[in-house]
């Protein structure tokens, strides 16, 4: 259950990033060599914010779509025991890490 409506909840995170992020660029001043400036000379408590929500939307992205694929497994009406449910429960997990993991090296 915690899966699923964690499922809805990163959906909702991934959009609304994925919804600003044009908004910035449409209604911003479009200098992106300045936003990469302000970011490089600001503080270190700038710089591990930026960190920080890179990492929860990583997490996100990342999370959604291994949720979305064990979805579409189940869609064509496997993985519903309960053994299997948690073996994809867990599986989804780790491949969220380590997707998160690998976002984060970029």
């Amino acid at each position: 259950m915690m899966l699923s409506i964690s499922n809805r909840i990163t959906a909702s995170i991934v959009t609304g990033a994925f919804f600003a992020a044009p908004m910035i660029y449409l209604f911003g001043t479009k200098d992106f060599a300045g936003y990469y400036a302000l970011l490089q000379n600001s503080g270190p408590l700038v710089q591990r914010a930026v960190t920080f929500a890179k990492l929860n939307l990583a997490f996100c992205f990342s999370f959604h779509f291994w949720a979305s694929i064990r979805h579409f497994v189940w869609d064509t009406g496997k993985g519903y025991s309960t053994e299997q449910l948690y073996q994809t429960g867990y599986a989804l997990l780790a491949a969220t890490l380590l997707t998160t993991a690998g976002l984060m090296c970029l």
